[in-house]
């Protein structure tokens, strides 16, 4: 039995016959021959009752395109021993199991092997039944637009066939490295390694092959002038014709001339022919967009392009304007020409997508947070694309996400996080009271809530305390960025630029916030967004809309607008004695080692408020209402001595807390409170009671003032 593997399962099952298969009427052909291969039965219409999930279209080796990927090119071969030997030998490696693959086959190998340098290994054999099945899967996909090159094995003398298993186990993987540069394209192979006209054939015998390789050569592999010449070169020396007739013939072949589709090494055009620039632009960026055929197209509701397509096992999600993916354009194009893109053909081609994907269906993208169902939906942004789901009865890591995330260039990988840790294990990194702990663990496993309202954590302390490495080390645990901690923003436009390319928006060493800035928090905080003119436009808008989780620290307080302090959960760093002070390099790698349990268990705590949210009951909601149901829920999960007070107890305290520092930091609230000391002391009868009307408390707090206030 053969099972086909495709992101580490097995999806299909092939069986193959041995020489103790017991002959009968239904594992042979007519004439008597025994079937090497039974096949797994799909759905059909004489098989109905067969399930539409069992497919033969399935590639055997699909797990090595990750490793095809990350080479450039993909190996076929002729058979499952081969594919095997070659996996086995560290060669990408997809194959059918026989010379050629199926016609249900087909598209699945062109769409997996777009933007890939192919080659083919048969069987070399007395028959050639390997050589025609690598002929002919070569001229299909060189059909395709697919740049494919053909290995020969040697064969030594005396030997019937050779294939690549035995190859491998007489020769090694070394020995067929080295047959890598010796690969040819059709016409070169065909040229070399296929009968070719003698000298007693006429002319016109002589003319047809050689007008069947300028067809290959210009219709199909659409060869460059250096590989054009170079063939021209030898079909002279081989079939010993005059080089000059043959470029003749070649020029009078059927079908498009090969200059059309450009070369790096051509002139772009000149005064003498204008047009000539323009055409071999167009040719480029035809065939920059004929290497997208794999790419689902489509747009957000803020009208934005995006594109996503299959990459080694997984699907990836890119803005269609963005560099990523100009990147892996020109990643494919130069994997398949061999050429660099001109930046003209270029920008012609994403104009297009950009087109395409802008009329086609709309689609949410998220960034690292999503909510689909009744899962939420963690993108660890590492290089497999992966995802971790969480439900109510726990987290678990998917190679393939149902929803669509997108990457700034800014991100990076999250850690992979480790069933049986705990959320409290944070703690001893992060220098926080115990009421601090229960507000800064609500503000952790809200921060992976996307339906909820994120109140702003503010940490404050006097040099020393540590509020930047605490800063950091949060920021690194929920939403790792190559910049985890930024200066303020100068402007509205780039605050929401940087909410839009992160997850949590963390801003380090305030010495104050600007009103802009206090009532722009305000909004991410518990939703909204902004739009300003397109720059180079005079009409059209651009729409920012975010709701994040928001994390600032400095010396003094940092929110003192009582809006913004509605919103806040402050947290006072106390000074860390010498005695216990570490270095950062040391904490630091404490930290990262802790990190997976901290961050499997900051995953066990959201599990369980989603467990937990329908149950939640609450006599008194305060303003954050969600936040303060979604934290209540989680609470059982946050850990810490058994003597902590309650996040709801620690809430409250900060909430009237932050009342007085409102009051501090109003000037108004300065003069008041300087004239209410003032008139408790000279009115003791009066017990702290004063009447009055507003008119008559202004003109009271006027007189408090010196003279030079007035």
């Amino acid at each position: 039995m053969i099972p086909y593997w495709q992101n580490g399962k097995v999806v299909y099952f092939t069986a193959r016959a041995t020489r103790y298969t017991p002959y009968n009427e239904y594992e042979t052909y007519p004439n008597g021959e025994l079937k090497k291969y039974r096949k797994l039965k799909v759905r059909d219409e004489k098989n109905k009752q067969i399930s539409e999930l069992i497919t033969n279209k399935v590639l055997f080796g699909a797990d090595t395109l990750k490793l095809a990927r990350q080479k450039g090119y993909i190996l076929l071969t002729e058979g499952a021993p081969d594919q095997l030997a070659a996996e086995q030998a560290g060669e990408p490696c997809i194959s059918p199991l026989t010379t050629t693959f199926s016609h249900a086959q087909l598209d699945e190998v062109v769409r997996t092997v777009k933007g890939l340098k192919v080659y083919v290994c048969n069987d070399n054999e007395e028959n050639q039944a390997g050589e025609k099945g690598a002929l002919a899967t070569a001229l299909f996909l060189e059909k395709q637009g697919v740049k494919t090159y053909i290995i020969k094995l040697p064969r030594p003398e005396g030997v019937g066939k050779i294939d690549l298993c035995e190859f491998l186990r007489d020769n090694g993987i070394e020995a067929f490295l080295k047959l890598y540069p010796s690969a040819l394209r059709l016409p070169h192979y065909c040229l070399l390694h296929q009968p070719l006209p003698s000298q007693e054939e006429s002319n016109d015998v002589k003319a047809a092959f050689i007008n069947e390789l300028a067809d290959l050569a210009l219709n199909v592999c659409h060869y460059d002038p250096l590989n054009l010449a170079s063939l021209q070169q030898k079909l002279a020396e081989v079939l010993k014709i005059n080089k000059t007739l043959i470029k003749t013939m070649f020029r009078k072949a059927p079908g498009p001339a090969v200059e059309v589709h450009g070369s790096q090494d051509r002139p772009e055009g000149n005064g003498e022919n204008p047009e000539q620039g323009d055409a071999e632009r167009k040719s480029q960026s035809t065939m920059l967009v004929e290497l997208t055929g794999d790419l689902e197209l489509f747009h957000t509701g803020e009208g934005r392009a995006f594109t996503s397509f299959q990459s080694c096992g997984h699907t990836e999600t890119w803005p269609v304007r963005s560099r990523s993916f100009k990147l892996i354009l020109k990643e494919r194009f130069y994997r398949q020409y061999s050429q660099v893109p001109r930046t003209p053909a270029l920008e012609d081609a994403l104009s297009l997508l950009e087109a395409r994907a802008l009329f086609g269906p709309q689609q949410p993208v998220f960034n690292r947070i999503a909510r689909l169902d009744n899962f939420i939906y963690l993108d660890l942004s590492n290089e497999n694309w992966e995802v971790v789901r969480i439900g109510s009865g726990g987290w678990e890591i998917l190679q393939n996400s149902p929803v669509r995330f997108r990457r700034s260039s800014g991100m990076l990988p999250m850690v992979t996080p480790r069933h049986g840790g705990r959320l409290d294990q944070l703690r001893q990194f992060v220098n926080v009271t115990d009421q601090g702990w229960k507000l800064l663990a609500a503000w952790l496993v809200t921060a992976f809530n996307p339906d909820c309202q994120y109140p702003v954590l503010t940490m404050s302390g006097e040099q020393g305390s540590a509020k930047s490495t605490a800063s950091r080390f949060i920021r690194r645990l929920i939403d790792p960025s190559v910049t985890l901690l930024r200066a303020a923003p100068r402007d509205e436009r780039d605050f929401w630029i940087g909410a839009q390319n992160s997850w949590v928006v963390a801003y380090d060493n305030l010495s104050g916030i600007p009103a802009w800035l206090s009532d722009t928090l305000c909004r991410v905080s518990t939703g909204g967004g902004n739009v300003t003119r397109l720059l180079y436009s005079d009409d059209e808008e651009v729409f920012f809309d975010a709701r994040r989780p928001v994390l600032l620290n400095g010396i003094d307080t940092v929110a003192t607008r009582g809006d913004l302090l509605e919103r806040s959960l402050v947290l006072n760093l106390p000074a860390i004695e010498e005695k216990n002070r570490k270095s950062e390099r040391q904490l630091t790698l404490e930290f990262e080692e802790a990190l997976p349990a901290i961050l499997g268990g900051l995953l066990d705590a959201v599990s369980l408020g989603l467990s937990r949210i329908e149950s939640v009951r609450l006599n008194r909601l305060p303003r954050m209402a969600d936040f303060t149901l979604w934290a209540v829920a989680a609470e059982p999960a946050f850990g810490g001595p058994a003597s902590t007070i309650s996040f709801l107890q620690a809430y409250t305290r900060q909430r009237e807390d932050s009342h007085i520092f409102a009051l501090e930091a109003s000037t108004l609230g300065q003069i008041f409170l300087g004239w209410y000391a003032s008139f408790k002391e000279n009115y003791p009868l009066e017990r702290g009671c004063w009447l009055g009307n507003a008119n008559t408390l202004l003109r009271e707090l006027e007189n408090s003032l010196p003279e030079a206030e007035h």
